[in-house]
């Protein structure tokens, strides 16, 4: 049994749920971009990896996605999956007329869409940290850590 077949499939729900979230579509910002042509976002604004964007690139707003098993122990149970979502923002597209500014709104509804799923692994999903910080001279970045307890046995014998 794999015991990282479950980061693909986290991931391709992360996905989902990130680009049938008319707010975070519209908070994303792109012109002509709405939950209706959405798939359009996947690698544009929307990785399944740790994009980290050059000064030189187009002011934009990015969402990265990594899925990690931290430590993985042959002899126990369980193991921990831990999610970290990235929000990141170009200085010039920060400002959020009348909800402060894109990158904290974005992570937010990240949160909000996020917290308490119950689809990844037993139990909730549960956000155990949100940092801001900066990705280089042009781009902030806020990054949110969630964790989940999954099986690390296989009961089938496979």
């Amino acid at each position: 049994m794999s015991h990282s077949k479950e980061i693909t499939e986290y991931k391709r729900k992360l996905i989902y749920a990130i680009k049938n979230s008319a707010e975070i579509v519209n908070a994303i910002g792109e012109p002509d971009i709405t939950v209706d042509n959405s798939d359009d976002l996947i690698n544009l604004c929307l990785f399944d990896y740790n994009k980290i964007p050059s000064v030189q690139e187009t002011a934009r707003t990015y969402i990265t996605i990594q899925v990690n098993v931290p430590r993985i122990d042959k002899d126990s149970i369980w193991r921990e999956t831990v999610v970290v979502i990235r929000t990141i923002v170009h200085d010039s597209k920060m400002d959020l007329s009348g909800k402060g500014n894109r990158m904290d709104y974005i992570s937010s509804q990240l949160d909000e869409l996020l917290s308490g799923r119950e689809d990844f692994g037993y139990g909730r999903l549960l956000i155990a940290s949100n940092v801001e910080g900066a990705i280089n001279e042009k781009f902030m970045a806020r990054t949110m850590t969630f964790t989940s307890t999954n099986n690390n046995m296989s009961f089938c014998g496979n």
